[in-house]
């Protein structure tokens, strides 16, 4: 797993942008190839589980892979129905220190469920993501529910790359509030307000640069409501984005979340708290050309110095619940 890099993150600002006039705009009609990658550390412990008998938390974790999106479908006009084949994955995690050594079989039995699955996306033509499914991975009782949905919530930390909301008129900068890169993987939802603005600063033929700052406060839901445990989170965005004209989609994306509880979140109570932290990439691809994601491992434990409260709360799914 390639260590956090914490980028400096500036307020938000409105930026001398080029006087040519660019609408930016999806073509899901067209398939897409993609490389994504995700890291993410983590405020709270995360449970990670198979579909018999194995079982960890993991404190942070990597997702690595490639996928090939197939032209869209929209009944409507309005909603794009797309199906992303994950076809190679790669998933590291790092445990709490009590379950180290438990991870490794967890990480590559996922993986495996993973790979060949398939991403089922509805996204809209604004380029905002509606929802995200995975398909075709086992879930005949409970536990495999519990299973899909946690995977779920790991690659949405990858796929909300692609949630993007686009410039309507060509403007040279807009506005877009609460993004799927500002979201943290609960499946409870996030509450809060946060609002990013897009910037075009290069026009290069067919290729538009466009660089996005934005702030907000997210509270994610959480998986056992109770008085004094909400936990808000003071956030900061910074990415960078290729936009293909031509092609009508993104070329390659990076970005950087930094979210800071604030001091009256329930996990700030003994001090200043857990940050929740995310780095990502995304990278089109040509038919065919392949990118190697490495392998699926255990990461050694990054939490020496636990405290009570994040031994006790949890995000994502809970087994058993």
């Amino acid at each position: 797993m390639v260590p956090l890099s914490l980028l400096a993150m500036p307020a938000l600002a409105v930026d001398a942008a080029p006087t040519e006039s660019v609408v930016l705009q999806w073509d899901w009609s067209q398939s897409h190839r993609w490389f994504i990658e995700s890291e993410v550390q983590l405020p709270l412990y995360m449970w990670l589980q198979t579909p018999f008998n194995h079982q960890a938390r993991a404190t942070a974790f990597q997702i690595r892979l490639v996928t090939q999106c197939a032209p869209g479908t929209s009944s409507n006009g309005k909603t794009w129905e797309v199906a992303c084949t994950l076809e190679d994955v790669a998933l590291s995690a790092s445990p709490m220190t009590q379950d180290e050594g438990k991870m490794q079989e967890i990480v590559t039995e996922l993986d495996d469920l993973m790979t060949g699955a398939v991403v089922q996306l509805q996204v809209r033509p604004d380029g905002r993501l509606n929802n995200l499914d995975l398909e075709g991975v086992y879930r005949r009782n409970q536990r495999g529910g519990e299973v899909v949905e946690t995977l779920r919530l790991i690659l949405s930390r990858g796929f909300a790359a692609i949630d993007m909301e686009t410039s309507k008129r060509g403007e040279k900068q807009w506005i877009e509030k609460t993004p799927w890169l500002m979201n943290a993987p609960v499946s409870t939802g996030n509450a809060g307000l946060a609002q990013v603005v897009h910037t075009v600063n290069n026009v290069d033929g067919r290729l538009v640069s466009v660089h996005s700052e934005g702030q907000g406060v997210i509270t994610p839901g959480q998986e056992r409501e109770g008085p004094g445990t909400t936990n808000r989170y003071d956030t900061r965005f910074v990415g960078d984005t290729t936009w293909d004209t031509r092609g009508q989609a993104i070329l390659n994306r990076n970005w950087t979340v930094v979210a800071l509880p604030t001091a009256s979140s329930a996990i700030a109570s003994a001090g200043a708290g857990y940050p929740y932290l995310q780095v990502g990439r995304l990278s089109s691809l040509s038919e065919g050309q392949g990118w190697d994601v490495g392998e699926s491992k255990e990461i050694p434990p990054t939490d020496s110095e636990q405290t009570a409260i994040q031994m006790l709360q949890s995000m994502g799914i809970t087994p058993g619940d």
